[in-house]
């Protein structure tokens, strides 16, 4: 219940909460977490819904970025001036940038293919 309420849990937490050993909690855990009901993380775990599907449709993974991430990605792309190397990587953050890259001669290096299939519009 704590962790659908909150989204995740702290193992520390949970020990103090129920007076159980922490190795007890990080066990238990453990189990949870081969039962497919949540995901380990360093310290604690967090529900499955939260976990980022890396593999998910691009269309899906860049639909909506936040606003903080729209104000970071254009002053990232204030920075890059003609003749500069640039890596653009697949983070949601990156796909954002795209619209803000200056119209000017630079060289973009990515890893992600819809990060380059993006940029040919370019």
């Amino acid at each position: 219940e704590l962790l659908k309420k909150d989204g995740r849990v702290i193992a520390k937490d949970l020990a103090e909460s129920f007076d159980m050993s922490i190795d007890s909690i990080r066990r238990d855990l453990s189990i949870m977490e081969k039962d497919g009901l949540l995901k380990r993380t360093h310290g604690g775990a967090i529900e499955l819904a939260r976990v980022r599907n890396l593999a998910a449709e691009p269309s899906k993974r860049y639909r909506d970025s936040s606003l903080d991430e729209e104000v970071i990605a254009k002053v990232a792309a204030s920075y890059i001036q003609e003749g500069d190397s640039v890596f653009i990587g697949g983070a949601s953050i990156h796909y954002a940038m795209l619209k803000y890259l200056p119209e000017t001669s630079f060289t973009v290096i990515t890893n992600t293919l819809e990060i380059a299939s993006k940029l040919r519009e370019y």
